[in-house]
């Protein structure tokens, strides 16, 4: 379309902006209507920039989300390292759903607690101190004095169970708590690997979630050291398994393998003597085998391979060897006592009853 100047006349080219003639400002032309919508069409309105923008971001959150959420499921099925944390955790399962072990460790087994009532000899000073001790706590009445006649004249001491004590008493045990607590685990450098499965022992320290009523004891002290549950300790074997580490439904068949691979290394790592001799040296003598009397009252008990015989009764057990400490486990039936040695020829049942070894 041809142009002119609006002030003279004067014909203008299509792109100018001044005319030449007399130098006026020149109008633009409004574009062709196809032009200006194919401007339009070029241009992006302003809601069509923002859900353009708007759909980027929810695309690179939706990216990021998928990361995180990849990285996360990677993280929870890649198998538990060997910690503290999670050796603990893992002792601590144990303990909430195995009674039987938990309360080896809550519980002691010294005397008949089932019985309405324990009659002790005026010279077995150690059981009276610590009846005393758990009359003073209120588990018993105030003892009673008996007379016993008949060539071999002595006293006796009733101590009748309280309400209070029947409750403290499960499967004919004293029970000074109801639950374990893992205070720290260690061991958890030491994990070995047989056929494809990895095992270590956890070394614990544990304390007792106290009864009501060792917790306001006044000699709750004195209770906790003389039933050897002051400090409490065990070691735990403790494999992986599904990912998880947690302590096997038999934990004694872990243990087997735990030695058959420490003897196998220490058989790699001797000159002479082979797996066999290597073996041998895991498993010590048991130091309680024969006969011993019980100190204060002329009675005799004795130890063979696999029984423990007193006053002609002859129980079946299993015994458990940890250096100088002893557990005694009657087979089938019953609960067991612990036995410490103190030299070759002294041992003391649950830190309370001596023996001497009857040569």
């Amino acid at each position: 379309m041809a142009r002119f100047c609006t002030q003279c006349a004067h014909p203008a080219a299509p792109d100018a902006l001044f005319c030449e003639e007399c130098g006026a400002p020149l109008r633009r032309t409004a574009p062709a209507a196809s032009d200006a919508a194919t401007e339009a069409a070029s241009v992006p309105s302003a809601s069509a920039r923002r859900i353009s923008k708007k759909g980027l971001v929810l695309a690179s959150t939706a990216a990021a989300l998928l990361v995180a959420a990849a990285a996360g499921a990677a993280w929870w099925l890649a198998p538990e390292s060997a910690t503290a944390s999670t050796f603990a955790r893992a002792v601590t399962a144990y303990y909430e759903t195995n009674a039987k072990a938990r309360d080896d460790l809550l519980c002691v087994s010294n005397l008949p607690y089932a019985k309405e009532s324990l009659r002790i000899g005026q010279y077995d000073q150690r059981t009276r101190n610590w009846l005393d001790a758990l009359a003073n706590a209120g588990l018993y009445t105030a003892t009673v004095e008996e007379q016993q006649s008949g060539w071999f004249s002595q006293k006796h001491y009733v101590y009748a169970v309280t309400e209070t004590g029947k409750q403290a008493i499960r499967n004919n045990q004293l029970c000074l708590g109801d639950a374990l607590v893992v205070q720290s685990a260690s061991g958890f450098d030491q994990v070995h690997e047989h056929s494809g499965t990895k095992y270590a022992q956890a070394n614990v320290k544990l304390a007792l979630k106290e009864a009501a009523w060792l917790a306001k004891a006044d000699k709750r002290e004195d209770i906790l050291q003389q039933a050897g549950k002051a400090n409490l300790s065990a070691n735990v074997p403790v494999m992986l398994a599904d990912g998880k580490w947690k302590v096997p439904d038999d934990p004694t068949r872990i243990v087997r393998q735990m030695r058959l691979a420490q003897a196998t290394v220490a058989a790699s790592n001797t000159d002479s003597g082979g797996l066999l001799a290597a073996v041998k040296g895991m498993f010590t003598a048991n130091p309680v085998i024969g006969k011993w009397s019980i100190e204060g009252s002329g009675e005799q008990m004795e130890f063979t391979s696999n029984a423990y015989i007193q006053n002609g009764e002859t129980i079946p057990v299993n015994y458990v060897v940890n250096g100088d400490v002893v557990q005694v486990k009657p087979t089938g039936h019953g609960n067991g006592f612990q036995l410490k040695m103190s030299g070759k020829d002294v041992a003391v049942i649950e830190n309370m009853v001596r023996l001497e070894r009857v040569k």
